[in-house]
């Protein structure tokens, strides 16, 4: 009786045999998660482990994702994902030789003061908000007085009578006029402002209601909606902030969210209200950097073709 063939199973992404048990995606078999995400390969990475990491909070999305790709660039980490965007404590996984490697690549961040704790494989940081520095107080250290306002008689017109103001009552020694002097003065305000006549003109930079354009009236179909991306071969949060950047640049794309970013693969939520099926939107804006593999009104899926072009269209 014959014996049954070997199944070789190859990556196919480093074309590597595959000993293991192989990561599926698709239709695809690959070693390891470094070749789902399109490399490197971390399978020959002797000494390296997959680490967690547990960092916030940041004020905003983009201030996590910038920390992100600060991250990834550190030295002695072979692949950085991030699983899970919440601004409070985001959560990471990072291929290094020892948690303690990935405890100094977060704390050396140069643009966060971050204190770290190791627990295990999982690495825990915390983001040490700047003070606001408090108003400077006035040399004396009192609040600085208001002033007293008083009411003054405006200088007489060439219309006004001079000779009537000579009888008016003289002001009192305290230096407040007296009720029947301020009614006089509103009075005198009144007549000259009367007397003023003047042709309206035109104030520079602004559109009078003759040549003001037409309202357009609203596009039909605009209603709004959240559309999900699902976007393949990433192969860095460069790539990704350089996609969203085009993405979040769209006619009618009011707000973009990263949902993941691992194994290469990006789920990015977006807000949009346009007339126009976002699909189309995203396909004008694909040039050579993505294409289109798969859509319906709420959910488009894409595959990067090109890092070079996707980084030069951003």
């Amino acid at each position: 009786m014959g014996m049954a063939p070997r199944i070789v199973i190859v990556c196919a992404q480093c074309g590597s045999v595959v000993d293991t048990e192989p990561v599926g995606l698709g239709d695809e078999l690959f070693c390891c998660l470094g070749c789902v995400g399109g490399g490197p390969c971390i399978c020959e990475q002797q000494g390296h482990d997959t680490l967690a990491l547990r960092v916030g909070p940041f004020t905003s999305q983009a201030e996590l994702l910038r920390f992100a790709a600060r991250l990834e660039q550190s030295p002695g980490l072979l692949q950085v994902e991030m699983t899970d965007p919440d601004l409070q404590e985001a959560r990471f996984t990072a291929v290094a030789p020892s948690p303690d490697v990935l405890a100094l690549a977060v704390e050396a961040n140069p643009d966060f003061t971050i204190t770290v704790e190791t627990s295990g494989s999982t690495v825990y940081g915390r983001v040490a908000r700047p003070r606001r520095s408090r108003a400077s107080s006035t040399a004396d250290g009192l609040l600085p007085t208001r002033t007293r306002f008083r009411v003054f008689r405006a200088a007489s017109e060439s219309t006004v009578d001079d000779a009537s103001s000579s009888a008016r009552e003289p002001v009192r020694s305290d230096g407040d006029p007296t009720e029947e002097q301020v009614a006089e003065l509103l009075a005198n305000a009144r007549a000259t402002a009367s007397m003023r006549a003047f042709a309206p003109q035109p104030i520079v930079g602004v559109r009078t209601p003759a040549d003001a354009p037409e309202a357009q009236p609203p596009s039909l179909g605009a209603a709004p909606m959240t559309v999900a991306i699902v976007g393949s071969g990433f192969p860095s949060f460069l790539a990704l902030n350089e996609f969203q950047g085009v993405v979040r640049a769209l006619p009618g794309v009011r707000d973009t969210r990263v949902r993941r970013f691992y194994a290469g693969t990006l789920n990015l939520a977006v807000d949009y209200e346009d007339g126009v099926p976002f699909v189309e939107r995203l396909r004008l804006a694909a040039g050579s950097a993505w294409t289109v593999t798969a859509s319906t009104p709420e959910r488009v899926e894409v595959r990067v073709a090109s890092v070079s072009a996707l980084v030069s269209n951003g």
